[in-house]
């Protein structure tokens, strides 16, 4: 039987959740420094002649960098907590093999992928809007081989990778256990989607985006909760972020369209489950009181970027107090 956790536990949990990756992005900031990375190498883009192999191996050092300051700090609350690692980061088969659980994601795509698709294609028939500069020099750039490397490491490679470990791996893991399936992964896909500050701008282009991308994490959450192993989530993250535009992108949704119809009756059932009633009937007050709380921190990162600082302070100490009063409580027993 699942405990329920009384509500300042649940407090301190998002708190720990926020404090990894508010405190990891500082930590993350120095070892910038550190290592001599200065300004974002995708910046670059916007320029004359950008050199693309140049900007791949910078994007590649930012990332792990970005990730080691989050893997530090997940790493120390796994141990106080006395907790496994990989279990805990979902690093695991869980006695599947692993072409079923590609097959899995593959199908999550299917049906997760689709409102993007839509947006995709309404921008293209009505122009929705624009993104930030670098997006569209890199979205509209010419596809070489340089071109191919940058998308590989910042779109449908190592990013897919150690965003699933960070986000279902860990945050999801967290707040499950804390709150309920439900709630844990409705508040992840929120953390989630607001976490990409590219899309903090209010226009049809950018809502319809958060939308979908919001369809897309729920789903993420939930093929990560029901197979506990965060392998289906990187390849549904991978096909996600896969360029596609022109011809390619029909070719795409035809491909989703022919997959679907040949799998129609398990992505049925996946739906009527994801969908069933009694999934929604631990969504609460409070459970969106925190939701919002989470989302609102998140947009933090470009509304207003002087404020992190202090709120990894803040989340951090807190974290750390009641991860070391329950390590002691447990020591005593």
């Amino acid at each position: 039987m699942k405990q329920n956790y009384p509500l300042l536990l649940r407090f301190f949990a998002l708190c720990e959740v926020l404090a990894v990756f508010f405190t990891g992005s500082v930590i993350a900031q120095i070892l910038f420094q550190l290592a001599g990375v200065t300004g974002h190498p995708l910046m670059a883009l916007t320029g004359d002649s950008p050199d693309m192999l140049a900007i791949a191996f910078d994007l590649t050092k930012l990332l792990m960098l970005q990730f080691a300051g989050w893997l530090a700090l997940i790493v120390f609350f796994t141990w106080i907590n006395s907790q496994k690692l990989r279990i805990e980061l979902k690093l695991t088969l869980h006695k599947q093999s692993f072409m079923q659980l590609v097959l899995i994601g593959s199908l999550a795509w299917c049906i997760g992928d689709i409102a993007n698709k839509v947006v995709f294609l309404l921008d293209q028939a009505y122009n929705l809007g624009k993104s930030v500069p670098w997006r569209e020099a890199l979205l509209h750039g010419e596809k070489t081989t340089g071109w191919w490397l940058v998308m590989f490491v910042g779109s449908f490679g190592l990013i897919p990778v150690l965003e699933e470990i960070f986000w279902r791996g860990y945050v999801q893991s967290k707040l499950i256990r804390f709150f309920s399936p439900t709630v844990g992964i409705i508040i992840t896909a929120g953390l989630f989607v607001f976490s990409h500050a590219q899309y903090h701008q209010l226009d049809l282009y950018h809502s319809s985006t958060i939308i979908a991308l919001t369809i897309s994490a729920l789903v993420l959450g939930w093929i990560t909760h029901k197979t506990v192993s965060i392998v289906p989530a990187i390849v549904m993250h991978a096909l996600l972020n896969f360029p596609n535009d022109g011809v390619f992108l029909y070719v795409t949704i035809g491909l989703m369209v022919g997959v679907s119809v040949w799998q129609w009756q398990h992505i049925k059932a996946l739906c009527a489950e994801l969908l069933h009633a009694d999934s929604f009937v631990h969504i609460g007050f409070t459970s969106v009181v925190f939701l919002l709380a989470g989302i609102g921190t998140m947009l933090t990162l470009s509304q207003a970027p002087t404020l992190i600082f202090k709120l990894s302070v803040a989340c951090l100490a807190i974290a750390i107090v009641v991860a070391v009063a329950g390590f002691v409580k447990r020591l005593r027993k």
